[in-house]
């Protein structure tokens, strides 16, 4: 039993990209109905969507300069906004988007995190 993971190369470009997107953890916050953790990872200008298996809905990530909406839970009644603080998050005018493809149901990026 095996977390499925997604990844999305961000689209930074330029002398900046480094300082722009840095290592970090972003903890979403559990919902009242949610019954499993969602952890979003920016690290090394990469941006990884922890899927639990048994999960069978889609999970999209809209990046845009300061906010980044992880939204397409059923349960969700509300789109969860998460700021990163400190430092923007340019995307060259583009959006980060995650399609549910049906390639997600494999295991396609690099396990990151083994959780219960």
């Amino acid at each position: 039993m095996k977390n499925l993971f997604v990844t999305k190369t961000a689209l930074t470009k330029g002398k900046n990209a480094k300082k722009i997107i840095q290592s970090q953890i972003i903890m979403v916050r559990r919902h009242k109905k949610m019954v499993h953790r969602h952890e979003i990872m920016i690290k090394r200008q990469e941006i990884f969507v922890q899927r639990h298996y048994k999960m069978k809905t889609r999970q999209e990530i809209l990046a845009t300069r300061q906010e980044i909406f992880v939204q397409g839970h059923e349960i969700l009644e509300k789109r969860q906004e998460i700021f990163v603080q400190g430092q923007e998050i340019f995307v060259q005018g583009h959006k980060v988007f995650i399609p549910p493809h049906k390639e997600m149901t494999k295991p396609l990026g690099e396990v990151i995190f083994n959780g219960p």
